[in-house]
């Protein structure tokens, strides 16, 4: 069943920076979306194509992410909706040809995986509250505001490894020390007229447990499987975090998880029906707490559709190419839908297809677009990772 979105004044003045743009319909929703982004009935009898596939038919891919150490696989997938990809692509991001309503972005999306709010469970670095991740971290803000980026995407929990604390059950019983500080040192350093999603946690938290050098990666899959363990992540480590930064102007939006299709049958071992009850509760913790949009970086557009069903404000999909000569994805706006739409995550990679899916991103109406991703090394790179050629 759909459920519609709260509708509180105070989230929908923190989402009126966030703008349509004129969709395939016809309708140019660039202004009148601010005012009516709650009004689904005004918008319900525009019809547009919900053009929606079995979860079956998705196309899986696999890229390694050499997340160090030794940290995983990350997965990703397409739509199966296909389309020629051939247009001129002469304008470039740099020159603003994308207008300034448009929230052009990246993902960091670490500096370092799983350890950038809290401790390093190896080498003891406190993540931000270090030097040298402010150092790197800066560096990479400085090339976001050459190229005229308004935000970018980071992980905070991740996988687990650091960050959290846990009791003898393995339930998860507050925060690290660190955490708070580290995450406001971030904001502190971060450029005037730049945002960030922080990205609470990764579908690799409930991957099979691996333990690297003493230390567990993943193996959390408590939090869909027991309600005692679900309510104590929520309640000793996201309602405390989220009540710290609540009010933050420096915060576009809140993700709850990214790409939580990974970790469903037949990827890993939550139902669909599983997911559905944690974030049911998830987002009621964190709207409770915040009135800064939510929103679930999804990582298909047809797993975006199942997340309607939740009060969050921002639809959210990710897409990757099955190869760079053929596009395969598909932007058309939903039906009965006033929520906006947003691209969290394209590759970075090919010289000219960025340019490409953010041109045709923006024509279907959607608000914005995030490249992936920002901050790479020589040990921690994958096929998609780049700094596009803009």
């Amino acid at each position: 069943m759909y459920l519609k979105t709260r509708n509180t004044d105070a989230r929908a003045l923190k989402l009126k920076g966030m703008s349509g743009h004129e969709n395939l319909c016809g309708i140019n929703y660039g202004q009148v979306l601010r005012a009516l982004l709650y009004f689904a009935p005004i918008l319900s009898s525009l019809s547009c194509t919900d053009d929606l596939v079995e979860e079956s038919q998705r196309q899986d891919r696999s890229a390694s992410h050499n997340l160090s150490p030794d940290a995983g696989m990350n997965d990703f997938s397409g739509s199966d909706d296909s389309r020629d990809g051939t247009q001129n692509l002469t304008p470039s991001i740099g020159d603003g040809a994308f207008g300034d309503d448009f929230l052009l972005g990246a993902n960091l999306a670490w500096i370092d995986y799983g350890s950038d709010f809290g401790v390093n469970p190896w080498t003891g670095n406190p993540g931000f509250l270090s030097e040298q991740h402010q150092s790197a971290f800066q560096e990479n803000m400085n090339w976001a505001l050459e190229h005229n980026l308004s935000w970018v995407r980071l992980w905070v929990f991740a996988d687990g490894r650091s960050g959290l604390r846990y009791d003898s059950n393995g339930r998860i019983s507050g925060l690290e020390a660190e955490v708070v500080p580290g995450f406001e040192a971030m904001l502190n350093v971060l450029p005037d007229g730049m945002q960030v999603i922080p990205t609470l946690i990764d579908f690799h938290i409930a991957k099979d447990e691996r333990v690297v050098d003493g230390v567990q990666l993943g193996g959390r899959s408590n939090l869909w499987s027991n309600v005692n363990a679900r309510n104590a992540f929520l309640q000793n480590a996201i309602e405390p975090f989220v009540k710290a930064f609540a009010d933050d102007p420096r915060i576009l939006m809140w993700d709850l998880m990214n790409e939580p299709d990974w970790v469903i049958v037949p990827h890993g071992r939550i139902t669909w029906d599983e997911m559905g009850s944690f974030f049911q509760a998830y987002v009621e913790t964190v709207s409770d707490n915040t009135d800064i949009p939510i929103t679930i970086g999804m990582g298909t557009r047809n797993s975006m559709l199942w997340s309607r069903q939740f009060e969050i404000d921002v639809l959210q999909m990710h897409w990757y190419p099955t190869t760079f000569s053929e596009l395969s994805y598909d932007f058309v706006s939903i039906e009965n839908e006033s929520r906006p739409l947003f691209l969290g995550e394209f590759p970075g990679t090919a010289s000219e297809l960025p340019i490409q899916v953010i041109q045709d991103a923006q024509d279907a109406g959607l608000i914005g677009a995030g490249f992936w991703r920002l901050h790479t090394t020589e040990t921690d790179n994958d096929e998609w990772s780049a700094r596009p050629n803009l």
